[in-house]
């Protein structure tokens, strides 16, 4: 679960950048992004450069060739640059202080597992309650996986903080619990039994007159 850690918005960031941060496009992505770019664009500019074209291959054959290569690392290369802005983007976030990288919660991992393996309990446990929740509690999750989020990077090693940050986890663990217990109770109602006397079986109580 610990490898599984999400990153961290501050409850107060706006949907859209929220969004834009905890979507923000994959370094990977971004790094083949660029070899493709200078592949194709190599590709391109010595296909265009040479004039040279296999035999029988059509007089178009270098611009076709050429200019599809030059498309295609057009296309590699706005990816590139994307995924620039959107690391930019989150490394800004990241030092104003509202918003958590995965990279920073890898690190945790490795600094302080135990906190960070309470961290990935608390965000699993928020997931239960996205889950069985019948209203809206989302600001509210937010809140909490924040300051759990945050606890957790400030236990530093420190007995004391990971003992509150294990009190925070138990709490969203019975709000958990406790969400999933009223989901079933809803899901599966209590059957009422009829009273004596009264059941289907039985037709109304006749009055019988004496003589």
């Amino acid at each position: 679960m610990v490898d599984q850690l999400r990153p961290v918005c501050a409850p107060q960031v706006s949907e859209p950048m929220r969004r834009r941060l905890l979507d923000g496009a994959d370094s990977s992505m971004a790094l083949l992004a660029a070899v493709l770019t200078a592949l194709f664009g190599a590709g391109a500019v010595a296909v265009l450069a040479s004039s040279g074209r296999p035999e029988g291959a059509p007089h178009t054959f270098d611009e076709l060739v050429g200019g599809g290569g030059l498309l295609v690392a057009g296309a590699a290369g706005l990816t590139v640059v994307h995924g620039v802005f959107c690391a930019l983007r989150r490394r800004w976030a990241q030092r104003t202080g509202v918003f958590l990288s995965r990279h920073l919660l890898a690190d945790l991992a490795v600094r302080d597992p135990q906190a960070a393996a309470l961290l990935a309990l608390a965000q699993h446990d928020i997931d239960r309650i996205r889950a069985a929740s019948v209203r809206d509690d989302e600001l509210a999750l937010r809140r909490a996986e924040w300051a759990v989020s945050r606890a957790a990077l400030d236990c530093g090693g420190d007995a004391g903080r990971r003992s509150e940050l294990s009190d925070q986890v138990d709490q969203l663990s019975r709000w958990a619990d406790w969400q999933e217990e009223s989901r079933d109770r809803l899901d599966h109602p209590p059957r009422s039994e009829p009273a004596p006397g009264r059941g289907t079986q039985c037709g109304p109580l006749r009055r019988v007159r004496v003589r």
